[in-house]
This record gives structure tokens, sequence and C-alpha cells, in this order.
């Protein structure tokens, strides 16, 4: 039977990984923004950002901890002593941290930006080198959905019929695609996802996209799926999806 709270505890061990990470991190920037590569260097001016936000973070946001998840028991670590919307790869609920203890998000939270994963049907895009901004331009998107020129992947979903932000009656459907890049052996593969018939209410737009997903549990590096604004909405679009996460080992 799920538990309502577990207890969060804190741990030496993650925070001398994270500071690990955190000097490996700077130190590898430093080198990189030694080169004449211009991508290199622009990569190496993030990592000389992460390292020390990594090294410094436990000295404003608390120490790194360890809990289970109170809905199925599977290991949860955050970066801090609160955290919210934390992901459990176990049983895909969304978990708080705080006070010493783990808790089911509220299932009603709507965010200001897209925090809330739900997987998509390609089970072969798992880790993406470098997602670009997500394209709005109604055109654009058009002659991607209609053409459906090579590299083009349409999703087919059931879209719960509700505004996926605050679950009014649809005034409009709108599209939206993201152009990213699939690695591999020798080259990365560029495609671009697209999906058509997202319901919203006169008031809202944005509240879901294409991106890559974490979650608090320890192990797989990450996925590819859709982020939405509103948990509730998240929910009701996994019931009438039940596709599953395909996490990158």
């Amino acid at each position: 039977m799920a538990e309502t709270e577990t207890k969060l505890k804190p741990s030496l061990l993650l925070l001398a990984r994270n500071l690990a990470i955190g000097a490996m991190a700077a130190a590898g920037g430093y080198y990189m923004v030694q080169t004449s590569e211009i991508v290199v260097v622009i990569l190496g001016a993030g990592l000389l950002l992460v390292g020390p936000v990594m090294v410094l973070m436990p000295l404003f946001m608390g120490l790194p901890a360890r809990g289970v998840c109170p809905q199925c028991g599977g290991t949860i670590e955050t970066m801090s002593r609160d955290d919210r919307n934390l992901l459990c790869r176990g049983c895909d609920s969304y978990l708080d941290a705080g006070q010493g203890k783990l808790r089911r998000s509220d299932p009603n939270r709507v965010e200001a930006e897209p925090s809330f994963a739900a997987p998509s049907p390609w089970s072969d895009i798992t880790l993406v080198v470098y997602p670009t901004v997500a394209f709005s331009a109604s055109d654009k998107i058009q002659d991607w959905l209609t053409t459906k020129k090579g590299g083009v992947r349409v999703m087919e979903a059931r879209w719960p019929q509700q505004c996926v932000v605050c679950g009014a009656k649809p005034a409009r459907f709108d599209e939206m695609a993201r152009q990213i890049a699939k690695p591999g052996n020798v080259m990365d593969t560029e495609i671009v996802v697209a999906a058509k018939g997202i319901p919203y209410c006169g008031a809202h737009k944005e509240g879901v996209v294409f991106e890559r997903i974490d979650s608090a549990t320890p192990g797989a590096s990450g996925c590819f799926g859709l982020k939405f604004r509103s948990l509730t909405y998240r929910n009701a679009f996994m019931s009438a999806n039940p596709w599953r996460f395909t996490w990158h080992q």
C-alpha cells in the first residue's frame, strides 16, 4: 500500500559525488575554452558555469539527499534538501522534497513552464544531442504535417478534450514541432517531431513541448518525450496514450 510520505536523509556520498562532478566539469570547461572550435568553446563555457554552481549549491540549498518513493518504494535522489516536481522512474509519479520528507506532488499543480513529463511513442529516440528551439510558426509546421518530408515524425496521440493548461473547454486546436538531433556512431540524424490537435482554451498557449526528460531515480541518464504545464492533464494524457518511457542506459 502506498504511503503518504517517506523520510528523506542527507547523503554525504551524494555530496562527494556532486562535488567531484562539479570539479571535473569546471576543469573540462577550462580546457575546452582554450580551443579554436566555436562549438567546443560554447560547450566549455557552459561547463565552466555548471561546475562552480554544483560545488557551491550545498552552501545555499542544503545537502543532497536520498529517500524512497512513497508510491512504489523506488530510490529517489535530490540535489538539495528542498526540491519539487521530481519524477520517479519506478511508477511515473511526481514528488516534492521538503522538511526531511518526500511527498506526492499536488495533482492539480500547474507550473509557469512545462515541467511534467510524458513519454512519446518513439522508443528509438532516447538521448537527444541538441534539441533546438521549438517551432511555433504555423505555416512551417503545416508544411511539415502536410508533406511529411524526410525526417519528419508526426505523433498520433489521443488528446483529452480539455485545455492542456487549465482543463476548460477547448476553443482551438494547435500544432507544435521541434527539430532534434539523434546521435549516431558516425553522424547525428536530424529529426523533426510534430504533434497536432492540441486543445487550448482562448486564454492559454504553450502548455506542452517536446523536451529531454530526466528523473530523480539513479541509473539511466534520460530520455525524450513531452512536458506539460499541468500535472492533471499530463496524467490524463498518459492514461489515454499508454506509451512507456524509454530511458537511455
